[in-house]
């Protein structure tokens, strides 16, 4: 089998117009790379028929090896197959006509193939199509009208003497292009389905296909609002003012159009768009910098702004790591920090005697010095935030015992011997010395059986075991296996054990953990809305936003995609462990000999581009115009976007705008520089106007831009922005599939 490689290039050409911008057009569209994936054994697009079986457990992922050759994976090495979205674990019945989408997945590896499905037709030669009835509804309101194609009927005729056959709307595929656009291939158009709304007013060609002839019917898209005598809200927003981190209600927001007949229509969430300070939302949108929010309610040409106040959101980024004190011990008014986030990401930190901290309601103070032991309720607060703890106090002269060494796993098998060598305590004295106790200078009993080194389990279970030494006790759960059976997944940060509720899972190939105990370990606060099922974990200037059942997800304002949703599992979330090194910078490693997964962090910074929000505005009007031709949004990707941050800023030092650098470097290599894995790439650079909006438009108008931007391919976008010394901006976008 070969692989297929294509590249274009075009010759170098430099344009201007009146507002002094400029385009590279010597545009790579994409490259087909070693890291292919591919599905092979299906047939040829258009080869299936109604009524066909498609033996799905036979095809194979073709893998193209980073290193040269190739690899084939099937049902035996654990092949999932799926026809659209839904798991096919033998064959295949074709039973609808259409465009049929198939996946294979193993582990990372995710392979897709379009193929079509044509109806059964009384001859094997077309001679030609010949529409009978047209569609009943030729003008459609956007995002308001659906496509309704059951009236449609087309007669076909066969050139080897067969009977003409009509075909009725279940026996036809539908496409839309924008009017008179030459199509070369269908999957160059759009495919429409019953039902299915357009969102954009435009003039459009409706593409009624049979194998491989095709009619044209003109349809026309229109405002939403046409024929409208008035309009108004019919629903005013009962909140302006949000907290940061509080979700969005979009139930807030309804339009009413009233017609001259006397009749009239609500619409309503996605009917209608809503955007602040040019973001769009939707139902349970976080907002993450306070300030004041320009907000615009459109509908069709009706348009209503009103002015939104988001507020800063408070809370506690810094604690103590011990929360025991000895009688006489002076009280650390240090150890706590409360931060308040104001607009643009900025923040305060506010800590030590700039709060009011109680113990059981007697106000705290740097050296203060309890009297009494116990247990006490600390209570933080600033201004109307407040939180409570529980401190304990012990005599003076009490040593303070703690674990100083835990297994990494808390699994065994049935025979296998006890390690008593796993555990550990350390009793710290009033003096400052310390003594480590550990193995057999302790008393450990599994479900009240005292454990010694080398005790061989008998039966399988859950056992209660409890760490003892002197008054101090400490109690875990042993899982305890039979051979053959799976063990339970351990997770260590930096080396240290993490403690779950609910222990991790395996789930669709991909390991699964709380949420909470892992980012709260690593330094995070979290915070839970109970309405909208979004988990917020925040960490320094790092914000991550996770929806249940979602597998969209944020990290600041950029959006990720998990290969499982969040999940609730026992009033846990449970997320991917690999979306832990995407949220905040850190090494995971699967040892799967022992189920282990092993977190290390990392040095993580970030750099202030002043030009962020620039970038992340190429990708809306970059997917606002994909839309428009019926193609799925790209995802925004920060590996990739930093490499097109870097050229940009390599651009503009050197004041040039070429694919090529100065250095030799090209698109592949820069891509390859960031030890990105992809299918295909893509770029487009320019150089000059001031606004996302402009330097989009302007790659629209160009073919080789335009070709990148409407390249169905292309799954993820990186955009770079920086400003040259001669006044310009230079813009990069990297396109990648994988």
């Amino acid at each position: 089998m070969k692989k297929c490689v294509l590249v274009v290039l075009l010759i170098l050409s430099m344009s201007f117009t009146e507002t002094a911008f400029a385009l590279s057009w010597d545009n790579c569209v994409f490259e087909l790379l070693r890291g292919t994936k591919e599905v092979v054994g299906l047939n040829a697009f258009d080869d299936y028929t109604v009524g066909d079986v498609i033996e799905v457990a036979k095809l194979t992922l073709g893998y193209w090896l980073p290193q040269g050759g190739q690899k084939h994976y099937g049902i035996a090495e654990g092949v999932k197959y799926f026809v659209d979205g839904q798991q096919v674990t033998d064959k295949y019945l074709c039973a609808t006509v259409g465009e049929h989408k198939i996946t294979l997945r193993k582990d990372d590896l995710v392979a897709e193939r379009g193929f079509h499905v044509k109806p059964k037709l009384n001859g094997n030669k077309i001679s030609k199509i010949t529409l009978v009835k047209p569609p009943a509804q030729t003008r459609l309101r956007s995002n308001i009208d659906l496509f309704k194609p059951e009236d449609i009927v087309v007669k076909c005729s066969f050139s080897d003497g067969k009977q003409d056959q009509l075909l009725g709307y279940n026996e036809l595929a539908f496409y839309s292009v924008p009017r008179d656009k030459a199509v070369r291939k269908f999957d160059e158009a759009a495919p429409i389905y019953p039902g299915y709304v357009f969102t954009v007013p435009e003039e459009k060609d409706l593409i009624i296909r049979v194998a491989s002839e095709s009619i044209r019917v003109p349809i026309t898209v229109v405002s939403a609002t046409e024929g409208a005598s008035n309009i108004q809200m019919l629903k005013e927003p009962s909140q302006l003012e949000y907290v940061v981190g509080e979700g969005f209600k979009m139930s807030d927001y309804v339009v009413r159009c009233y017609y001259p007949d006397g009749s009239f229509k609500d619409y309503s969430g996605k009917d209608i768009v809503i955007t602040a300070n040019g973001v769009r939302m939707y139902n349970g949108y976080q907002f993450t910098n306070a300030g004041e929010k320009k907000l615009v309610i459109s509908f069709g040409d009706f348009k209503r702004q009103y002015t939104l106040y988001v507020k800063a959101k408070t809370e506690v980024v810094k604690t103590p790591k011990n929360w025991w004190y000895r009688v006489g011990e002076g009280f650390r008014m240090s150890e706590f920090t409360i931060r308040c986030n104001y607009e643009g990401g900025t923040f305060k930190d506010y800590s030590g005697e700039e709060l009011s901290i109680t113990a059981n309601g007697v106000k705290m103070y740097e050296g203060y010095k309890f009297q009494q032991p116990g247990n006490k309720k600390l209570t933080v607060k600033y201004g109307s935030f407040a939180k409570e703890y529980t401190l304990k106090v012990v005599d003076a002269n009490s040593p303070i015992i703690e674990m100083s060494k835990e297994p990494l796993t808390f699994n065994y098998r049935v025979g296998e011997g006890f390690r008593m060598s796993d555990y550990a305590v350390i009793c710290k004295y009033s003096d400052g010395s310390s003594k480590e106790i550990t193995g057999e200078g302790l008393s450990i009993t599994a479900n009240g059986v005292k454990m010694y080194e080398g005790y061989s389990f008998k039966q399988a279970g859950t056992k209660k075991l409890v760490v003892k030494y002197g008054d101090f006790s400490k109690q875990y759960t042993l899982n305890v296996k039979n051979a053959g059976e799976a063990d339970e997944i351990s997770v260590t940060i930096d080396g240290n054990l993490v403690k779950f509720d609910q222990p991790p899972i395996i789930k669709e190939g991909r390991t699964l953990v709380p949420l909470r105990a892992i980012f709260t370990q690593l330094g995070a606060s979290i915070d839970w809305n109970q309405d909208t099922q979004i988990v917020t974990a925040k960490k320094d200037n790092n914000v991550v936003t996770m929806q249940i059942g979602n597998n969209i997800y944020k990290v600041n304002s950029s959006e990720k995609k998990l290969d499982v949703p969040a999940q609730l599992i026992n009033s846990r979330t449970l997320i991917p462990v690999r979306a832990v090194a995407e949220s905040f910078d850190c090494d995971v490693s699967w040892h799967g000999d022992i189920n282990l997964v092993e977190i290390t962090r990392g040095d993580a910074s970030s750099v202030n581009n002043p030009y962020a929000e620039l970038a992340r505005d190429v990708l809306y009007y970059t997917n606002e115009e994909r839309a428009k031709h019926g193609l799925t949004a790209l995802t925004w990707e920060d590996d990739v976007a930093k490499v097109a941050q870097k050229y940009s800023e390599y651009m503009a030092k050197n004041n040039f705008l070429a694919h090529d650098g100065i250095d030799g470097s090209t698109p592949k290599t820069r891509i390859d520089d960031g030890e990105i894995k992809y299918t295909s790439l893509g770029e487009n650079i320019g150089m000059g106007t001031e606004n996302a909006k402009d330097i989009v438009r302007a790659w629209m108008e160009s073919e080789g831009h335009r070709a990148n931007i409407l390249q169905p391919e292309f799954t993820h976008l990186g955009v770079g922005v920086a400003r040259g010394d001669n006044g310009y901006l230079f813009w990069t976008q990297n396109f990648i599939s994988y």
